[in-house]
């Protein structure tokens, strides 16, 4: 009789549990309690241990325990003397059903318990269910090869020529260019060479943002194929790139040149999220794109970190992450124009001003030698030069300084050739000589050119000291401080 000693024995014990609660008299006279667990433990042993005639026993054994229930009830004392005691809270009548409705069979040697049945052996766990087959259907296309890559975008790389250097870029969209903005300087249109120089068409530049270093610039009739961007957030450090562009300008020819390299980290400056690779990026990759190994740009060429002179720093390039382009193109194609507007430095002991960039800095350390720096090697220097014990005149001074010029270029081993020379006159009498020559080694990759403003006093000889504003540019230099440094030059302003 399994089935007893589930909720059947609970029944019997509550019983009794009750029974006992309502046995305590409320008189204090002592009155002779039937020892009622005895009782019933003594019927449900006879019902257990005395076989049955009838074959119905869990029915016998209700019908019994309904019997010594009402034999407990004739001793109880008068409900009408105890109100509170009643047993309206367990009825007997809903248990004894519950027993006899929903009989548990004996098991058997042929029945087993259900908890045990096994799933049948061709119905397999669900946990289980075995992978489909495989087919011969590929599931991912194979990776191209780097020739692969060259072959599939290079026909949307181009070259970007402008009054102050040159760059590269990559069509984006029908007859659309992206670049970056140092790239186009300050220039309206620009040269798109196209078909590693073969082709080249007239570009208008209609979108610059100098804050996040991007422009964009169209062109008509090309139908140049277009470069499609990636999700930058995907690329993980040790990613496999591809930075490809014109570095050094026509220097190296009219072909592009591919490097290839690793996502080395990423950098967050200024609000702009860079990848930076150890992929080879040099002047005129600037605005090119960075390739992953599908042949999709994941960035655009922007920087470099070079070291001062005695430390050089290879390995470390940054290209604006493409998220960051994607964010900012469509204002562009719009038209956005942001210009970053520029400082002011005057000197407190010359009393000279200048301009310069918002990203540059003032060294001015030396009061007669004053630093602005751009950073990659662009800078200009203003000296001032006392001829208190001296008796040149403006013309023996321009003559004097460009002779320290071919002297130093000598002792260099570099070449020197003086390319142009006015004298200028401003109000107040003052007077200066525009200068500009070139130096430069034998291999010709990275002459510069020098354009110096040589000038004195106004009130000289009454204030004895002259001027030299310098600034160097490489000639195959392909980053927007070409055109930045122009216009510092210009912007220097005599007292």
């Amino acid at each position: 009789m399994l089935a007893i000693k589930g909720p059947f024995w609970t029944l019997l014990l509550g019983l009794a549990l009750v029974g006992c609660v309502q046995a305590t008299p409320p008189s204090p006279t002592p009155t002779a309690t039937p020892d009622l667990e005895a009782t019933v433990e003594a019927i449900v042993a006879k019902a257990i241990t005395t076989p049955s005639a009838t074959p119905d026993a869990e029915a016998t054994l209700a019908a019994r325990v309904a019997a010594t229930v009402a034999a407990i009830a004739s001793q109880s004392p008068d409900p009408s003397a105890t109100p509170t005691a009643t047993m309206t809270s367990v009825p007997t009548a809903t248990f004894v059903p519950t027993v006899t409705a929903t009989p548990t069979p004996e098991p058997t040697a042929t029945t087993a318990p259900p908890t045990h049945t096994p799933l049948p052996p061709d119905t397999p766990l669900p946990t289980k269910t075995p992978l489909p087959e495989p087919t011969n259907t590929p599931t991912a296309t194979p990776t191209p090869s780097i020739a692969q890559i060259v072959d599939m975008v290079e026909n949307s790389l181009v070259q970007i020529v402008t009054s102050s250097g040159s760059g590269s870029g990559f069509v984006f969209e029908k007859d659309l260019i992206v670049t970056n903005a140092h790239v186009v300087g300050r220039d309206a249109t620009v040269e798109v060479l196209a078909h590693a120089g073969r082709a080249s068409y007239t570009g208008e530049v209609i979108g610059v943002d100098e804050e996040f270093d991007l422009a964009v610039i169209r062109i008509t009739g090309a139908a140049l194929p277009i470069l499609i961007f990636a999700d930058s957030d995907q690329v993980e450090i040790g990613h496999e790139v591809i930075a490809i562009g014109f570095p050094l300008g026509d220097a190296l020819g009219s072909s592009p040149t591919i490097t290839r390299g690793i996502a080395s980290s990423f950098r967050r400056d200024h609000d702009i999220n860079y990848i930076q690779t150890d992929a080879a990026i040099n002047p005129g990759n600037s605005g090119g794109p960075l390739l992953n190994d599908r042949g999709e740009v994941i960035g655009i060429n922007t920087l470099k970190f070079v070291g001062d002179i005695g430390s050089p720093i290879e390995g470390i390039g940054l290209a604006i992450s493409s998220n960051d382009v994607s964010e900012n193109i469509g204002a562009l194609k719009k038209g956005r124009f942001v210009r970053l507007p520029w400082q002011t430095y005057r000197s407190p002991d010359f009393d000279y001003t200048i301009n310069y960039p918002p990203t540059w800095t003032v060294d001015d350390s030396f009061s007669d030698f004053v630093f602005i720096d751009g950073g990659d090697y662009a800078s200009v220097t203003i000296q001032v030069f006392d001829l208190s014990e001296s008796f040149w005149t403006h013309d023996e001074l321009v003559e004097v300084l460009l002779e320290i010029a071919e002297e130093d270029a000598e002792d260099s081993r570099q070449t020197f050739k003086l390319t142009s020379s006015k004298e200028v006159r401003v109000p107040g009498g003052r007077k200066y000589q525009w200068v500009t020559y070139i130096t430069g080694d034998s291999t010709g990759f990275c002459s510069e050119h020098f354009i110096d403003i040589i000038a004195l006093h106004s009130d000289y000889p009454d204030e004895p000291y002259g001027y030299e504003v310098t600034a160097s540019i490489c000639e195959h230099s392909l980053d927007a401080y070409v055109s930045d440094r122009l216009d510092i030059v210009d912007s220097f302003k005599f007292p």
